[in-house]
């Protein structure tokens, strides 16, 4: 695993140099995970031929040659535990709240542009086993 650092989540160009950088090291797949820096990493990711790996929301549509799926953050699970609880109780507890995969608070956009055998689409199902349904989605391409 290579791993860099943008130090910023606003510069598209420095999201690029990033990932020619990775990508010159031999990365297979590339995990954007720094806002509009990440955007420079998968439109590289796309210029360069190679996966990447959205974050935040479905990202397919910054690179369509190029993102295979995104992690989620579902947040809107979060304000509506959040609205939930001010409704039953007038008011919000200072707490810190966790949402895992459990909880829906984090998911996977649909698996998209991999070109998995029946053996390999085999292994993802035994791997994705047990997880919460919300969080598996390979879409409709299978």
């Amino acid at each position: 695993m290579l791993r860099v650092y943008g130090n910023s989540f606003g510069d598209i160009p420095q999201g690029a140099r990033l990932a020619k950088g990775v990508i010159q090291g031999g990365a297979d797949v590339v995990y954007a995970a720094a806002g509009m820096t990440g955007v420079g990493v998968l439109r590289q990711a796309e210029a360069d031929k190679l996966f990447s790996i959205g974050v935040d929301s479905d990202q397919y549509y910054l690179a369509e040659k190029s993102v295979l799926t995104s992690m989620l953050k579902n947040v809107d699970v979060g304000i509506f535990g959040a609205v939930q609880e001010f409704v039953k109780d007038g008011s919000l507890k200072q707490k810190n709240i966790h949402l895992g995969l459990k909880e829906n608070g984090v998911s996977l956009a649909p698996l998209r542009l991999s070109p998995f055998t029946p053996e390999e689409k085999q292994v993802w199902d035994r791997l994705t086993e047990g997880m919460p349904p919300q969080f598996v989605s390979t879409g409709d391409e299978w």
